[in-house]
């Protein structure tokens, strides 16, 4: 279960990293709210177990 949940956040902050380096953010809370946003906005590709998964793992690592 982990290593899915790894593997989808992963990608989430990937993008997220990429969109800050774009724009020049270097705040490490306005990065993780991209992730979070991000995480959102794709709540519906994954199943509400899959998403409580992704969900709290996301919480663990940003904690």
């Amino acid at each position: 279960d982990e290593l899915f949940a790894g593997g989808y956040l992963r990608g989430h902050i990937s993008l997220a990293v990429a969109d800050c380096e774009q724009q020049g953010i270097t705040d490490i809370a306005q990065m993780q709210q991209k992730v979070k946003q991000s995480l959102l906005d794709a709540k519906s590709e994954l199943s509400p177990s899959d998403w409580l998964l992704v969900q709290q793992y996301s919480d663990k690592l940003m904690a």
